[in-house]
């Protein structure tokens, strides 16, 4: 599972604490890789931004976007799920919390990367596959 952050991004920040709850709801069952794509981001300033905001998980630094290149995405907070085999079985928004930028509502109604995840997890087809994600822009040139 990875999901790109962005130092910067609002929305990203925002999803912190949920994405703290997944990578402990899955934990010893799937593995979470948060990554950085910001070309002048450094480690300090990673290590910073994890410890802010208490992420668990493995973060790690692409300053030259080959996985956002690699799996096509655009957008913090993006989320791919790789199945077992390397299969991309999902690609898109950890919920619809956000429905438009600066337009939240008061909670999550849909929950597409956990229930892409119970999908995996038991062995069924992913049924959502792709959905829209509200965030700030992947610069990868």
């Amino acid at each position: 599972m990875i999901i790109w952050i962005g130092v910067d991004c609002p929305i990203s920040n925002a999803y912190a604490p949920e994405i703290n709850r997944l990578c402990k709801h899955y934990e010893g069952k799937a593995t979470f890789y948060l990554i950085h794509d910001d070309t002048d981001i450094t480690v300090d300033v990673a290590k910073k931004h994890t410890n802010d905001f208490g992420f668990t998980c493995p973060v790690l630094i692409d300053k030259h976007h080959i996985f956002s290149k690699l799996l096509d995405a655009g957008v913090t907070p993006e989320c791919a799920v790789i199945a077992p085999g390397g299969k991309m079985v999902y690609r898109g928004r950890i919920s619809d919390l956000y429905y438009g930028l600066g337009q939240r509502r008061f909670k999550a109604t849909t929950h597409e990367l956990a229930d892409a995840m119970d999908d995996v997890l038991a062995g069924r087809d992913v049924k959502v596959t792709r959905t829209k994600v509200v965030g700030c822009t992947i610069d990868q040139s």
